[in-house]
């Protein structure tokens, strides 16, 4: 099959990789929560929780522009892309778990484009 005519999709992902997506969007779930409740209410987190909220709200479109790269990365099988995730999975947040995570997904990716 040409690669050109290979449609890479979320629908054409293996089950541990829309897992693995499924459980991402989760905790950007759980953190946009987070988010929306210490912004409109933060008399509700206590007095201890004095952070700015431009400080959090940067901090979550941070978080959501790396789940948006992490999801097309994997979603169209982007191999670079997912080398460089290896890495900084390394490097900067010294997470072993995600880089070997993202290893494998890597090689499952690099399997189906040479098939």
């Amino acid at each position: 099959m040409d690669m050109r005519k290979k449609k890479f999709t979320f629908s054409t992902l293996g089950i541990w990789r829309k897992i693995y997506i499924g459980v991402i969007w989760f905790i950007n779930l759980i953190l946009f929560l987070g988010t929306c409740i210490w912004t409109f209410m933060p008399e509700a987190m206590g007095e201890g929780l004095g952070y700015p909220v431009a400080y959090l709200i940067a901090f979550y479109c941070a978080f959501l522009i790396y789940i948006f790269w992490i999801h097309t990365a994997i979603c169209k099988r982007k191999t670079k892309q997912l080398l460089a995730l290896v890495f900084i999975q390394i490097i900067p947040f010294m997470n072993p778990i995600s880089a070997l995570l993202f290893f494998l997904i890597y090689r499952t990716s690099k399997k189906e484009i040479n098939v």
